[in-house]
């Protein structure tokens, strides 16, 4: 029979995750992880990147000249998850950000896509404790194969299957140049 899961496993609350939780999406600073909340756990780490767009999207409201009060009022749609209540905790940080708001945000503001796109996901090498990942026990990267051509990669004139592949999607674009 499988293990049955952890009841919470992921569900915890953003701004817990700060050692001062009144600075979650008040300030561009980032977040200092709480006492026990090491810095490459991974709820500190969303914590972070919600810390992070709430701000972002609080600057694009700025610009704009509403408040997010305003801003849920004018929305043509009901969108089910998007009302005031909900995105006022998750600016908080009481709540914790889905995928789906994301990509709401996204839709509105550009500068949240951008930031998103842009965020650094600079991921540490942490020790697994597992004797395949080498002697020192160190999670690491799994080596890529080589895409460079061979010679059984080429057709009858000479050209590599991967430019021919290009030069076919380049030729079936709806866009030219």
């Amino acid at each position: 029979m499988a293990d049955l899961p952890i009841a919470g496993g992921f569900v915890f609350e953003p701004r817990a995750q700060a050692a001062v939780p009144g600075q979650f999406g008040r300030t561009a600073l980032q977040l200092v992880p709480a006492s026990g909340v090491a810095l490459e756990d991974p709820r500190f780490r969303a914590a972070q990147l919600q810390h992070h767009l709430v701000n972002v999207v609080r600057e694009a409201l700025v610009s704009t000249g509403k408040s997010l009060h305003t801003f849920v009022k004018e929305q043509p749609s009901k969108t089910p998850g998007v009302g005031y209540d909900r995105l006022v905790r998750i600016q908080r940080g009481e709540t914790m950000m889905q995928l789906a708001d994301f990509f709401h945000w996204a839709g509105h503001f550009p500068a949240v896509g951008a930031a998103l796109a842009a965020y650094s996901y600079d991921l540490p090498v942490i020790p697994t404790g597992h004797a395949d990942n080498g002697a020192d026990g160190v999670g690491r990267a799994a080596p890529q194969p080589d895409h460079s051509p061979d010679e059984s990669s080429r057709d009858e004139v000479g050209e590599d299957a991967s430019s021919a592949a290009k030069s076919s999607r380049a030729r079936d674009s709806p866009i030219r140049s």
